[in-house]
């Protein structure tokens, strides 16, 4: 597992009513996850952001908020919901909505990275895939931390604009 999901990087003044926010950007890759792709090391991180949360590090010294990601996109999307499950990747899930995102590989749990290059071998167990959707990584601690981020700022005034760095 990432050791956290998301890193919260506050100012110690709040100057901006901008938020940034680079929930794709994640190199915290497991170890017992490099194990079971079908990926090299480098083929793996193409559907990071790479390295986008350095480019605006600076952001909390001039007053806005940064949230960037732990958590690789490869082992869970972060930008996605909860119930965003593929039915392709994960065994004994049953077709829902149809949802082109998922469709095309990118759930909650990748099948794919960039240019619909598998990630792995075959479906992942429902156990495993639960493992990796757990609230603490997902979209509730994501919002948690956008809202501490915005919240008395944006009560202060009148409003915050979230700005996310993430290319899909």
């Amino acid at each position: 597992m990432p050791q956290t999901a998301y890193h919260l990087h506050l100012p110690e003044a709040h100057t901006s009513r901008v938020v940034f926010a680079s929930p794709h950007s994640g190199r915290d890759y497991p170890w017992t996850f490099l194990r079971t792709t079908v990926l090299d090391e480098h083929s793996i991180r193409t559907s990071e952001d790479a390295y986008v949360d350095r480019l605006f590090d600076c952001a909390p010294h001039f007053g806005a908020p940064l949230l960037r990601a732990g958590a690789p996109r490869a082992y869970v999307d972060l930008n996605r919901a909860a119930d965003e499950l593929d039915p392709a990747l994960i065994d004994g899930l049953k077709r829902g909505g149809h949802n082109p995102r998922v469709a095309s590989g990118l759930g909650v749990v990748p099948r794919v990275v960039a240019n619909g290059r598998a990630i792995y071998r075959g479906k992942l167990s429902r156990v495993e895939a639960d493992k990796r959707d757990r609230p603490d990584l997902g979209a509730l601690p994501r919002a948690a931390a956008l809202a501490a981020a915005t919240g008395a700022r944006a009560i202060r005034r009148g409003g915050a604009d979230r700005l996310s760095l993430d290319a899909a």
